[in-house]
């Protein structure tokens, strides 16, 4: 089966055996285990960003916020937010008015369904995944996207806005990221990945690269070029990772307005080593 064909090579390269178990899983354990204490055979990211919530590593929490509505009556939402304070604020921008009352929630712990098709796959659960973690990790496998994010861009996104789970593959990764990004970071997140492919280099934090300017110089330039947006919109996040890897497109005129760009702005550039 290919699956557990591809499986098999990925974890003897890594580890030399396979790590499989067949026991149930322990769906929540207090204190939750750190990231680093964490058993799994999938690699992930290694970030403080993912212990926000109760439980699950997810770079966000649960939060179940009360209040009133416009007519008095009294409503309550669920939402995700990386504080309490934060969920305090999104429920006023709903509409909801004040007093509220914000208390933090479990994540929906990981079904009986869902933790023997992981098993059946090979796949070692931690023992505080939430059910979000393991559909990442199930996905990992079934979708063939086996590599992680670096923990920089896993930073840069979670400074957008994106919500992702620690266990997230790097394809997923790149499509969620891509699709909730903002016109203008979408397009200086555009050309830095063609730095960044140009250069051998991983992709990382763009607001950290001391070229930040010169990307975020092409968003401002081709904010509203037509051409390059019509190009730019028939892109999926993962064909970012190393223009080739996953059917990157270089031969778009998104990517060909892209490496001029850096080409003709290359006196710009504060990387003059590279």
């Amino acid at each position: 089966m290919k699956i557990f064909d591809s499986l098999y090579k990925y974890f003897k390269k890594k580890t030399g055996k396979l790590n499989f178990s067949g026991e149930k899983h322990n769906r929540i354990s207090k204190p939750r285990k750190s990231l680093k204490e964490c058993e799994s055979n999938l690699p992930y990211i290694n970030a403080e960003i993912f212990e926000r919530g109760l439980n699950g590593y997810l770079n966000y929490g649960l939060y179940n916020v009360t209040g009133e509505d416009s007519s008095g009556a009294t409503v309550s939402v669920k939402i995700n937010s990386i504080n309490e304070a934060s969920a305090y604020q999104q429920a006023l921008n709903s509409g909801i008015n004040e007093p509220l009352k914000v208390t933090a929630e479990e994540f929906k712990t990981p079904t009986e369904q869902q933790i023997e098709y992981a098993l059946d796959l090979g796949i070692t659960l931690p023992d505080d995944a939430c059910h979000e973690d393991v559909s990442c990790l199930i996905n990992r496998v079934t979708e063939d996207d086996e590599r992680s994010p670096e923990e920089a861009l896993a930073i840069y996104a979670d400074r957008k806005g994106s919500q992702f789970s620690a266990w997230i593959g790097e394809k997923a990764f790149f499509n969620l990221l891509f699709m909730k990004l903002a016109h203008r970071d979408k397009l200086a997140f555009f050309i830095y990945c063609v730095y960044c492919y140009l250069h051998s280099k991983h992709v990382g934090n763009l607001d950290d690269s001391t070229d930040a300017e010169l990307f975020y110089k092409f968003a401002d330039q081709y904010s509203a070029d037509k051409i390059v947006n019509s190009s730019l919109n028939k892109f999926e996040g993962e064909s970012l990772i190393g223009f080739g890897s996953y059917e990157g497109k270089t031969g778009t005129s998104a990517y060909i307005v892209a490496a001029k760009f850096l080409l003709d702005n290359k006196n710009e550039s504060k990387n003059t080593g590279e």
